[in-house]
């Protein structure tokens, strides 16, 4: 990372590796490292000072991180996370504790007082990653998304029945069903000409890769083609008909929309 100092153009006469002193002093000295205080010496570790001093500040608070930066680096991290839980009312997951607590770790590196001993920006980039990849592994081996047979889909929603339909939409309608696992979805089944294969393809690959708790879940989709006869200027000819759904977890509660319509009815009455 380029070190930034004073305006862009300043930088441009030292390389990345080297390593400059300045006269110059600056008013935000809460961000500055050590070797900067004492001796105007400026490095690319002052960027991971700083980032350092940022974190701990997103984290903590700035009243709290003043409070509590003389204390040990366990006992400093041990009093965030429990201001986290605190603040998220003891709902914080697995994965969100292991993010805190890595964040606050990350940070406490970043401001060591030897330059040495801080991490690189890419070290700092990897650490982060690691978090994401393990996550990702974990939700794909509960939620692997399956390939439904559109057979499957018209048995479980009765066939598209009107008493299964729960909404609809400018591409679909979408039917509550039950796998055969008693777990309930809904199945979202796309208008005809509302999208291309291209365009499904693209939303099926993006739903995938979103995977959050207070993000409806992808549980599948189906691709399927038959062939029908059609009369076309007088003539019996063959055409494909394609058939596109997307199934997601059933929410039992409706949608936003559902709650407060229903909420201006209620108080209308």
């Amino acid at each position: 990372m380029m070190p930034k100092i004073g305006g862009f153009g300043f930088s441009r006469f030292f390389d990345t590796t080297e390593t400059f002193n300045t006269s110059e002093v600056a008013r935000t000295s809460v961000y500055m490292p050590p070797e900067y205080v004492s001796k105007r010496q400026i490095t690319p570790k002052f960027d991971v000072f700083s980032l350092g001093i940022i974190i701990l500040q997103i984290m903590a608070g700035k009243e709290s991180y003043t409070k509590y930066a003389d204390i040990p680096p366990k006992e400093f991290i041990e009093h965030v996370y429990g201001f986290w839980v605190n603040r998220m009312q003891g709902t914080i997951s697995k994965h969100t504790s292991r993010e805190v607590r890595t964040c606050i770790e990350i940070a406490l590196k970043c401001v060591e007082s030897s330059q040495v001993k801080r991490p690189t920006i890419n070290q700092i980039i990897q650490r982060l990653n690691k978090i994401d990849i393990i996550e990702f592994s974990s939700i794909d081996e509960l939620y692997r998304t399956r390939e439904f047979a559109f057979e499957f889909l018209e048995r479980i929603t009765n066939d598209f029945s009107d008493l299964n339909k729960v909404g609809s939409g400018g591409y679909g309608d979408v039917y509550k069903g039950v796998l055969d696992n008693g777990e309930e979805i809904a199945v979202k089944k796309l208008h005809q000409l509302g999208i291309d294969d291209e365009q499904f393809k693209n939303e099926v690959n993006n739903l995938m890769r979103v995977q959050h708790e207070n993000i409806v879940r992808l549980v599948g989709y189906c691709y399927h083609t038959s062939q029908i006869f059609v009369e076309y200027k007088g003539k019996h000819v063959s055409a494909s008909v394609v058939e596109r759904a997307i199934c997601f977890e059933y929410m039992q509660g409706g949608s936003l929309n559902d709650q407060l319509s229903g909420m201006i009815l209620l108080y209308l009455h």
